[in-house]
């Protein structure tokens, strides 16, 4: 339906993007990126929608909407984007590409006084978790360096922490803990850029 010329007016800055799957993850990441959109596109008010049950990962936030009220309000909206998993590609890293828009790095910090590393093992396809084999591996390796090594535990209080993409993991980055990636999808490049400052290992 056509938008009046004095609505559009007062809607034009308002960008809505969508992420209804599951990959918990790149909620964490639209959120840990919006600052930059908005600083690349000043002006830009960006709204952030996903599933109901994951609102969690988004408490306190300015500009949230909840699917059903995005679904009644599109009219106050002056472009929604959807983002979908796409085959063999990252769609976060997509979308930032395509706009164009300058990751601003997070820095993280290091204790070597603390030796509590959490291993966090379970991803949500296209990211693979973690084999038995290679959760071996990972402990003999992090306990050969000192570290207490704990599997899949609350992580806030770990000096690092490894594992492959998901939500705990990027919330542990974005809180300034020492954070490694294990690669098992696709999401390293975007990774690096957001957090330089931590590491990437193929198993």
């Amino acid at each position: 339906m056509p938008v009046p010329l004095p609505q559009y007016a007062e809607i034009k800055d308002n960008y809505c993007i969508a992420y209804y799957g599951d990959n918990r993850e790149y909620i964490i990441q639209l959120k840990i990126l919006r600052p930059a959109m908005e600083k690349t596109f000043p002006g830009i008010k960006v709204y952030l929608s996903c599933k109901n049950n994951y609102m969690y990962l988004l408490k306190g936030e300015q500009r949230i909407i909840q699917f059903e009220e995005l679904d009644k309000n599109r009219n106050l909206f002056g472009y929604i984007r959807t983002i979908k998993n796409e085959n063999n590609t990252h769609p976060i890293e997509n979308f930032m590409q395509e706009s164009d828009i300058e990751i601003l790095p997070i820095k993280t910090k290091t204790n070597p006084s603390n030796k509590k590393c959490v291993i966090l093992s379970n991803g949500l396809e296209p990211v693979k978790s973690l084999s038995g084999d290679q959760i071996k591996k990972l402990y003999e390796n992090l306990q050969s360096e000192g570290f207490d090594v704990f599997l899949n535990v609350e992580f806030s209080d770990a000096g690092l922490v490894v594992g492959v993409e998901n939500e705990n993991l990027y919330l542990a980055a974005e809180s300034g803990i020492s954070t490694n990636l294990i690669v098992t999808g696709f999401g390293e490049n975007l990774f690096k850029k957001m957090f330089p400052e931590c590491n990437i290992y193929y198993l």
